[in-house]
């Protein structure tokens, strides 16, 4: 239900189909990227106690976007960083993107809703490089239910997502403190 696009161990997308449902936080992408993506599903009654984020100085390079397709049908043309075809997806209602480095190019199947959130400032045309894509005859659909079967070399397994613990404790002076943590996989 993750798929990891990847090219000569560089992570292209992630993305999170409509049927993933696990309990608990779930983080895909690495703690180094500038944009982090993860997935919540909590009881009735879970309570996400109240924070601020604080002011932290972040270096952003590339620019990563997120997709969450709300209805239709939507195919992904995935590039390398030489512009170089290597494969596509198709998305439908409830699947989730992330766009992380190389190039893509899109081609609406159904007519679609999407919201779309990234990094900013916005920089208009200054921000993206843009090319000639494929034909509509050089498409090579991946379907999820092949992903696994190992029958595509540039494809890497998807990774098993990070499961947190949030353990909250009340010091002397009445101050609630949260302790995050997960655990690691230690079969890796």
């Amino acid at each position: 239900m993750i798929d990891n696009i990847t090219y000569q161990n560089q992570l292209i997308a992630v993305i999170v189909s409509h049927k993933f449902s696990k309990p608990g936080i779930h983080f895909f992408t690495p703690d180094e990227l500038s944009q982090q993506l993860g997935y919540m599903h909590h009881p009735t009654g879970k309570i996400i106690p109240p924070h601020v984020h604080n002011r932290v100085s972040r270096e952003v390079q590339y620019t990563q976007e997120v997709l969450f397709i709300r209805k239709g049908k939507l195919r992904v043309d995935f590039y390398n960083d030489q512009q170089q075809y290597l494969e596509s997806r198709i998305l439908e209602d409830g699947d989730t993107i992330m766009l992380v480095t190389g190039g893509h190019g899109f081609e609406v199947l159904e007519e679609i809703e999407m919201i779309e959130v990234k990094q900013g400032p916005y920089l208009g045309e200054q921000d993206k490089t843009r090319f000639v894509g494929i034909t509509a005859e050089q498409v090579k659909v991946i379907e999820f239910s092949n992903i696994n079967s190992g029958s595509v070399g540039m494809i890497k397994k998807p990774q098993k997502p990070r499961e947190y613990k949030i353990r909250g404790k009340r010091n002397n002076s009445g101050v609630n403190r949260f302790d995050i943590s997960y655990e690691s996989d230690s079969s890796k």
